[in-house]
């Protein structure tokens, strides 16, 4: 009876962990972010390991915050479930996950770009922003 308990918990946790594909998404997400920053946006690796980005499984959004300078990074569109733009927002840059490499979908100033339809409604909310730098 304690075996099938220790298996069903870990399960659990398996299920847990796994349920959320929209949730950050690691280290090598982070990492091709990055790659793909610099390499279509050129920029230097320097310049974009400063960047606030929310980067999920399969879309990503970094703010560069230096653009404009005293700028606040947070926010994409506007929404009922969008979160809010900084009064002065930073420049953003949204990309997309295609199998193994990110595709930059849009670049500008929040709630100005023109997004897919697909982008996520809450990418770029705040308390899910993070340095690109620490990943």
């Amino acid at each position: 009876m304690r075996v099938g308990f220790i298996v069903l918990a870990t399960a659990g946790f398996l299920v847990v962990g796994c349920g959320d594909t929209n949730r950050g998404s690691g280290v090598s997400y982070a990492s091709g972010v990055s790659a793909s920053l610099s390499a279509n946006a050129g920029l230097s690796q320097a310049q974009v390991s400063t960047f606030h980005a929310d980067v999920r499984s399969k879309w990503a959004v970094a703010y560069d915050p230096a653009v404009p300078p005293g700028c606040a990074p947070g926010g994409l569109g506007t929404g009922t479930q969008a979160p809010p733009i900084a009064e002065r927002p930073c420049k953003a840059f949204v990309l997309e996950r295609l199998k193994t490499s990110w595709l930059l979908r849009a670049v500008g100033t929040p709630g100005q770009l023109s997004l897919p339809e697909s982008t996520p409604t809450d990418l770029g909310h705040p308390d899910r922003l993070s340095y690109l730098g620490s990943s």
